[in-house]
């Protein structure tokens, strides 16, 4: 089942439940660890990690120990966001969100539409409690009071899929999803434009440098750059995997995505970081009871995640487990 769903795009993958879509909670599972992991943030000394099956995990940066946290429910966790205080928004599949205003030691659901079969894929929330999700077929909605009660936006009345939602200074929305689509909210969830480009290739992230400046990336290494929201330039570079996240390091922007990819953007210039994207398993083909042959599978791993831990180490969200990457 892996090596077919590997073949796919993770953001699409995430549309497809592995599980039922009852509410039931999530188990605590001593290998949970070990299974596709979504997304990493920082959160008090240390960071929490979503997953696949109402995973989240408590985890301590030098150590890189998890601890599962049981959440209310088992629906796939795509992506998590908390303030600067103890509250937590878990987010995923059946339009579900997830909040605890303690740190984590106690969730209630916010959302929930099984019926509606719009995953949210991403949330964006600010420490005054106004956020917004997105999701597939142009779901999203909006909070200006940390959850208590979600709003529905309208965004394009074409659906596409929404994959990502990030906020500038001014507190402006960027979102970004299929067949090229660009969108650009006011703080209070109006859109002020649709960006103009001449790309059908799906956008999966952002990297958002000031007003109308940012990066979007996704399929197949699509990546282009704007400082003014006008003008888009394709920026070359020689890899063809598919981008699904950014992340911040000093003067440097670190871009990853499938087979393991991180490019280091820095000072205009890109550098491939060479990270052991694959895993080896053995298998043996037995014929009447005796082994006759033994195999090398490698099996691809995407990065979902990243986050800089002390200026020098990555810690990295895949699609097997937490990595860990000096550089």
């Amino acid at each position: 089942m892996k090596s077919i769903l590997l073949l796919v795009p993770l953001i699409i993958l995430f549309m497809y439940p592995l599980y039922s879509s009852e509410l039931v909670p999530s188990q605590i599972l001593n290998k949970a660890n070990k299974a596709i992991l979504s997304k990493i943030i920082p959160f008090e000394d240390g960071a929490l990690v979503s997953g696949e099956r109402g995973h989240l995990f408590r985890l301590d940066l030098d150590s890189l120990k998890m601890t599962q946290i049981q959440l209310p429910a088992s629906q796939f966790i795509t992506s998590i966001a908390s303030d600067s205080k103890k509250k937590i928004w878990c987010v995923g599949h059946d339009s579900i969100v997830l909040y605890s205003n303690d740190g984590g030691v106690n969730f209630q659901v916010q959302n929930l539409d099984i019926k509606k079969e719009s995953p949210i894929f991403d949330i964006s929330m600010d420490d005054e409690g106004h956020g917004l999700v997105v999701g597939a077929y142009g779901y999203a909605l909006s909070t200006t009071n940390h959850g208590q009660t979600w709003t529905p936006v309208e965004i394009d009345m074409e659906e596409p899929h929404l994959y990502s939602v990030k906020r500038d200074h001014k507190g402006n929305y960027y979102i970004c999803g299929e067949f090229g689509s660009l969108y650009k909210l006011s703080p209070e969830f109006k859109l002020i434009k649709k960006y103009e480009l001449d790309t059908q290739t799906s956008f999966f992230g952002l990297e958002i440098l000031s007003d109308d400046s940012f990066f979007a990336y996704g399929l197949r290494g699509l990546l282009v750059y704007t400082n003014d929201g006008k003008t888009f330039e394709k920026i070359p570079h020689s890899s063809i995997a598919s981008f699904y996240g950014s992340v911040r390091n000093r003067e440097s922007i670190l871009f990853y995505g499938t087979d393991g990819t991180i490019l280091d953007y820095h000072y205009n210039k890109f550098t491939k970081i060479k990270f052991d994207a694959r895993i080896e398993n053995k298998s043996a083909i037995i014929l009447k009871h005796k082994v006759i042959q033994y195999l090398d599978i490698k099996e691809r791993i995407g990065i979902t995640s990243a986050l800089v831990h002390n200026n020098k180490q990555l810690i990295l969200t895949t699609t097997h487990g937490l990595r860990d990457l000096k550089y």
